[in-house]
């Protein structure tokens, strides 16, 4: 695991590296908290483990951005959940666990208006990692992606705030679930898993290298 999160770090920083000083435009540093909505899924194949079901709550993070333009804006995203996950088992009682969930995402955003607007709507989309670390129990981790959005409202050149909605899908597994049979042959269905979460945050923005 700790190998998988150091691989996702490099790529994020290598890809805000990628941006020479040649190419005009300001960077953002912004630290976010908001509140994340847990999510669930079921029948994992080949385990004991029929059910988890992650709990709401708190969230926070920091995201590391670059304006190539007035209008679009790479950047680099780490949120953290510390929540309870509980487990459910084919033959043992359910049981609740510590857990950190962590998204390691790169991604853009598409800007309205121009740079000398205070109020700007926008909207994300980003591709990544999530790690999901319970406590007791062997950490996981997989490909994910976000869409959002959201505003930014600047109070000067160097200060706002931004503030965001995020729809985290994870593709986790898929389930062999039948099969059906035509002329042209017999083909089978599955039924695949995803855990969704849903996240709101508020945070501050410092832009420099303007």
């Amino acid at each position: 695991m700790k190998r998988s999160v150091a691989v996702i770090a490099l790529f994020l920083l290598a890809a805000l590296a990628g941006v020479t000083e040649s190419q005009a435009g300001a960077w953002e540093l912004q630290p976010f908290y908001g509140y994340r909505f847990g999510g669930d899924f079921n029948k994992v194949p080949s385990s004991e483990i029929t059910d988890l079901n992650i709990s709401s709550s708190d969230s926070y993070g920091l995201t590391l951005g670059y304006a190539f333009n007035d209008n679009f804006e790479l950047e680099g995203i780490w949120s953290r959940q510390d929540t309870t996950v509980r487990v459910s088992f084919q033959s043992d009682p359910s049981e609740d666990h510590d857990i950190n969930v962590d998204y390691y995402e790169v991604g853009g955003l598409l800007l309205s208006g121009d740079d000398l607007d205070m109020k700007r709507g926008f909207f994300s989309f980003s591709i990544g990692a999530v790690t999901f670390n319970p406590d007791m129990l062997s950490s996981e981790t997989y490909f994910t992606w976000s869409i959002g959005g959201g505003g930014k409202f600047y109070f000067n050149d160097f200060i706002g705030i931004r503030v965001q909605g995020k729809f985290l899908p994870t593709y986790i597994n898929s389930n062999r679930s039948g099969g059906w049979c035509s002329v042209y042959g017999c083909y089978s269905t599955y039924n695949s898993n995803f855990l969704t979460q849903t996240e709101f945050t508020v945070g501050l923005i410092f832009r420099f290298g303007y």
